[in-house]
């Protein structure tokens, strides 16, 4: 039986956290997506956003990092949503956080990885989408050989 690699959204706080930490569950889920045990998914929105932090609060030495990790991972990149889905994602969630939504959404993702819970685990969001919404650690504690740490 083959493994099939799970596809794991990360929103853009998860792959930011994982860059400017050596340590932490959220660099573990990176670690994860280079070993090919799941399949690194990203939006466009993501990866802007986390370029613009880097630079905005003085990680520049990490923007090559970025380009590194996106060339070498080679992760799944899901198109910007069109505004209709955002708007449809903005009906449960925050118009902000829509767009990861509805990125997430259209990625048939199995699992986003966030550190909002507060808008993205609430009753009206995970009654609509289909995939797990948890933080890294909780993801790498339901993989059952890590052990979950608070990060």
């Amino acid at each position: 039986m083959a493994f099939k690699q799970p596809k794991v959204f990360l929103d853009s706080n998860v792959l930011l956290s994982g860059l400017v930490s050596d340590t932490g569950a959220a660099r573990r889920i990176l670690d994860l997506a280079e070993v090919g045990f799941i399949q690194l998914v990203l939006s466009n929105l993501v990866i802007v956003e986390v370029d613009h932090n880097l630079q905005e609060h003085g990680f520049d030495d990490l923007l090559p990092l970025l380009r590194q990790y996106l060339l070498h991972l080679k992760p799944l990149t899901q198109p910007d949503p069109a505004k209709k889905e955002v708007l449809k994602a903005a009906k449960i969630t925050s118009l902000k956080d829509a767009p990861i939504l509805a990125a997430a959404i259209e990625a048939q993702a199995d699992y986003l990885l966030t550190f909002n819970e507060r808008h993205f685990r609430t009753p009206a969001v995970l009654k609509q989408v289909s995939f797990a919404i948890m933080t890294p650690a909780e993801f790498l504690a339901s993989l059952n050989f890590f052990d979950q740490e608070q990060d």
